[in-house]
């Protein structure tokens, strides 16, 4: 059982994000069933386990804190984080020496401990992010000091003396150095680098004005050669259509959607604002493309024109999780390939109960809302279309 609370706002340029979770976890065991055949080594050990205190209670408590400064196309950012781990149930109460390992899979024989006390790991994180339209680039520092680290450690001080009833299974297994998960005090650090090149992106969506108000009208107008001109380094991509033009411009300025349409409005090129509900947006987004032209950039950006860093990467790895869920990806892949790409594998009841998984479902279930008609809720749509 458990709770979580999370708030993101700015101050200024910088925004940050501040997450609290508490979690309650109960666990308990059963006492071994044994057949008639089992030898009196694997016995000795099932009738302990089976006398010792079986459930165990723990109260965890996370926390998150993460700032980033947009800046163009780098955005530097910086984590703090407190994270728990309570032990699994076979790192707890796996009672019987065998190679079960919780996906360590290091060939070793594992036995469990009774008396494992919850990981606490102590994060500190920095880095930045650079994307462009061709390549990105996340470099991160990192520090982890993680108090009761769960780790296999030998099963008592005369390794390699088989003397213990675990010991004695587990050289009958063909190891006589056999691994008790045990508490210890670990310090990690290092840097990651993710670093991606992707091919030049399909044409991008064309809209109409009726719908997106960043939409600008020209009529009685040539093929924007004009425009291209005047927009400097500027990338094109149209389309025609039964009602004209339409072009997506861009350019060191940004990008601009324009629609040439057919119908003659006097003698000269006119921009036409219509008079709707979104007519203040259409004059400002006509007034930014005129700045543009004239080599000029507009003093201050607004959300209804362009999403922040952050909010394109998460916009596009929704769009990736969609496309991979299309294709067959389970949930579990969605969440290690393009969710935590770094993090470990989780497995069985671990990942069950994790909050990575519930994170994953609660991005999925966003992103097809926002397939489904929820993108109109963004500024700029006219959500009455």
């Amino acid at each position: 059982m458990g709770g979580f609370a999370q708030w993101r706002d700015s101050l200024g340029e910088l925004e940050f994000e501040l997450g609290a979770r508490v979690d309650r976890t109960d666990q308990s065991a059963g006492t071994p069933q044994l057949g008639a055949a089992v030898p009196m080594g694997p016995r000795g050990l099932a009738a302990a386990f089976t006398a010792a205190d079986r459930e165990r209670s723990e109260t965890t408590v996370d926390g998150v804190l993460r700032a980033w400064i947009p800046i163009g196309s780098v955005t530097p950012r910086i984590t703090l984080a407190r994270k728990n781990r309570v032990p699994s149930l076979l790192e707890r109460f796996g009672w019987l020496p065998t190679e079960a390992s919780f996906g360590l899979a290091d060939g070793n024989i594992y036995v469990g401990n009774l008396d494992l006390e919850p990981e606490t790991a102590w994060i500190a994180e920095v880095g930045f992010d650079l994307e462009t339209d061709v390549f990105s680039l996340r470099p991160t520092l990192f520090y982890r000091r993680v108090d009761n680290f769960i780790q296999g450690v030998p099963v008592d001080t005369t390794v390699g003396v088989v003397d213990s009833p675990v010991e004695m299974i587990a050289a009958m297994n063909g190891d006589t150095t056999p691994l008790r998960f045990d508490n210890v005090d670990a310090e990690l650090y290092g840097a990651d680098l993710d670093f991606s090149i992707r091919p030049i992106e399909d044409e991008p969506a064309h809209w109409s004005p009726e719908v997106l108000g960043t939409t600008i009208i020209q009529t009685n107008a040539k093929p924007a050669e004009r425009l291209l001109s005047d927009l400097s380094s500027s990338t094109v991509h149209s389309c025609a259509c039964s009602d004209g033009l339409h072009y997506v411009l861009t350019s060191t300025f940004g990008r601009y959607r324009l629609w040439q349409s057919d119908l003659a409005v006097g003698l000269s090129p006119a921009f036409l604002i219509p008079d709707d509900a979104l007519a203040s947006l259409r004059s400002e987004a006509l007034y930014r493309f005129q700045l543009a032209c004239a080599g000029q950039r507009a003093a201050f950006q607004t959300s209804n024109f362009s999403p922040s860093e952050y909010q394109r990467r998460r916009l596009a790895n929704m769009l990736a999780m969609l496309d991979a869920r299309e294709a067959g990806a389970t949930i579990r892949e969605l969440a290690f390939t393009l969710v935590y790409p770094n993090s470990r594998l989780l497995r069985g009841a671990e990942w069950k109960a994790s909050g990575e998984k519930r994170h994953v479902l609660r991005l999925l279930r966003a992103a097809l809302k926002l397939r489904d008609g929820g993108y109109r809720g963004f500024p700029g749509f006219d959500r009455s279309i």
